[in-house]
C-alpha cells in the first residue's frame, strides 16, 4: 500500500536511536559479536564522542548498517561473520519487511537469514560463494569518519 512506513526510514531511525528504546528486545546486549551503541549518549555531540573515545576507541569508529529481508516469513533472524555465526539476530517486522540495525567496524561481512527455521539469502542483494559452496549474502562496511569531521 502507498501509506507503509518505508522501512529504511524506519531502520534508519533505530539506527540512529530516534526510534524505539535501545533495550528493545534485548538484542544489543544478548548478541556480543557485534557493537552496541557507546552509552554516552547521541554520539553526534562532540562531549559524548571524546567520552566514547576515551573509554572504548573502537566504539566511535562503527558503523550503523542496516540489513533488510523483504521476501516473507513470520520468524526472521539474521547471522554472519559479523558475530562469527554465532547468534540468530532478531529483526523487526516494518510493514512487509523485516530490518536490523547493526553497529559494525567497517570490513566485508557474509551474512545469511533464518527464514522460519530455514537458511535463506536474499536473491536482491549481493552474494557471494563461500569455500564450502554456499551462497551467502555479502555487504562492504565502510569507514564513515571523514562524514562526522569538524572543519
Amino acid at each position: 500500500s502507498p501509506h507503509a512506513p518505508e522501512p529504511l526510514a524506519l531502520a534508519t531511525a533505530l539506527c540512529m536511536g530516534q526510534a524505539g528504546s535501545r533495550d528493545d528486545g534485548g538484542f544489543n546486549e544478548a548478541n556480543p559479536g557485534y557493537h552496541a551503541q557507546a552509552q554516552a549518549g547521541p554520539s553526534n555531540t562532540p562531549s559524548a564522542r571524546s567520552s566514547a573515545n576515551a573509554d572504548a576507541p573502537r566504539e566511535s569508529s562503527v558503523v550503523p548498517t542496516v540489513i533488510q529481508w523483504s521476501q516473507g516469513g513470520s520468524s526472521v533472524y539474521v547471522t554472519g561473520s559479523f558475530n562469527a555465526w554465532g547468534e540468530r539476530i532478531p529483526m523487526k517486522r516494518s510493514g512487509n519487511d523485516c530490518v536490523v540495525c547493526l553497529n559494525l567496524l567497517p570490513g566485508t561481512y557474509q551474512y545469511k537469514f533464518i527464514v522460519d527455521n530455514e537458511w535463506r539469502f536474499a536473491a536482491e542483494q549481493p552474494t557471494v560463494r563461500d569455500e564450502m559452496g554456499n551462497i551467502n549474502n555479502c555487504i562492504t562496511v565502510e569507514d564513515q569518519t571523514l562524514c562526522v569531521l569538524s572543519p
